[in-house]
């Protein structure tokens, strides 16, 4: 399964740098169609070569490296010690892979200003299904490999249960209060604005038919984190030591939450616009801030507490 998958994601891949994935047009000027490439380098041709080298790295090297690593684990059928290693790593950082798919829909929920049009092509939506398969074939192999005997010991109430618990309470009311929030305003002369927040990107890009950019902001920037919140507070409410598997739940759906993700495409996006128009961050980007931060510290403090039940090897790889 793992190697059809890993198969998937290379042909889908290189199919998709192809592909056109975005096009966009001002009135009065020729519509202009980029693909994954030709929006790197558009970056970097705009001033911004930090930011292209960085959308570069995520999208392209990352994804690549990944691939090469997990295909030799999967035709040699074992992995050593170092590739091990290097497969946990890699899907954990899988995410981040899909920083593209992320940019490109900011982009065109952002640049909707009457006189600015914007629109996905199929090429981004087809990467975005390569990076998927790519994630889940890494994860497929990083479970396969055997995993260390957890010590013997016996479980102990953490020493400072508050401080968990409040930290997981800001990371719930940052990721709930979030949606109808203002994330940015784009503004060009005094007539022409557009206000976006997380809930209206949903609703405008499944108004304009693009349900697989509405679905992946629902599932991936709110239904899995607050699925992670829910297993986090399992974790931190039980009076007792809470089981193996809420921890293993909590990784998991902390390594598919992409946030950080998000936050990381809305500053590319805000950078990229600034020449074209005025922009403003909202509130909203503040409350997703801090829903990625207080969770990243969530999660930590919860492998915490789990270090100190048995099994805690398991917990914390």
């Amino acid at each position: 399964m793992a190697a059809l998958l890993l198969l998937l994601s290379a042909v889908g891949m290189a199919v998709a740098l192809t592909l056109p994935t975005i096009w966009y047009q001002t009135i009065g000027y020729p519509e202009e169609v980029f693909s994954i490439l030709g929006g790197i380098r558009a970056l970097w041709q705009d001033g911004t070569p930090v930011l292209s080298v960085v959308v570069f790295a995520f999208s392209i090297v990352l994804p690549l490296f990944k691939l090469v690593v997990s295909g030799c684990v999967a035709i040699r059928g074992a992995a050593t010690a170092r590739s091990a290693s290097m497969l946990r790593w890699l899907h954990a950082a899988g995410r981040w892979s899909t920083l593209d798919f992320w940019v490109v829909g900011l982009f065109v929920s952002a640049v909707q200003l009457g006189v600015t049009r914007s629109e996905t092509r199929p090429g981004i939506h087809l990467f975005m299904l390569a990076m998927i398969a790519g994630i889940l074939a890494t994860r497929i192999l990083a479970g396969a490999l055997p995993a260390a005997a957890p010590p013997r010991s016996t479980w102990a109430p953490p020493r400072n249960p508050a401080l968990g618990r409040a930290v997981h309470l800001a990371s719930i009311l940052c990721l709930a209060v979030a949606p109808p929030l203002l994330l940015l305003s784009v503004e060009k002369g005094i007539l022409l604005k557009h206000d976006l927040s997380l809930a209206s990107a949903v609703a405008e890009r499944a108004g304009d038919g693009e349900w697989w950019l509405a679905l992946g902001l629902v599932t991936w920037m709110l239904l899995v984190p607050a699925a992670r919140a829910l297993a986090a507070g399992i974790g931190h409410w039980s009076a007792g030591p809470p089981g193996r598997r809420v921890f293993r739940l909590e990784r998991e759906l902390s390594r598919w939450s992409m946030l950080d993700v998000l936050l990381l495409a809305l500053f590319i996006v805000t950078s990229k616009l600034d020449d074209l128009a005025t922009i403003e961050l909202g509130a909203g980007a503040s409350a997703l801030a801090g829903a990625a931060i207080f969770g990243a510290l969530d999660s930590a403090l919860l492998r915490q507490r789990g270090r100190s039940a048995s099994g805690a090897n398991d917990v914390s790889g």
